[in-house]
């Protein structure tokens, strides 16, 4: 799968993937901590490389679906 066909989440997707808060996930994008896109007003997460990022930093993330 090519980056075109990824699946792109708004932070309340993301942060119901990974089980935590929007608020969550957000500070860790303004952080620099994990990887997203600002697109006008809104971000969005690429759930493939929010997992990477947070691997590694060391950290051991699961994806509730």
């Amino acid at each position: 799968m090519n980056k075109f066909e990824r699946r792109m989440v708004d932070a309340k997707e993301m942060a119901r993937l990974l089980g935590m808060g929007t608020t969550w996930v957000r500070l860790q994008y303004y952080r620099g901590r994990i990887p997203g896109y600002k697109l006008g007003k809104s971000l969005r997460f690429d759930p493939e490389e929010v997992l990477e990022a947070i691997k590694a930093k060391g950290g051991t993330p699961s994806i509730s679906k």
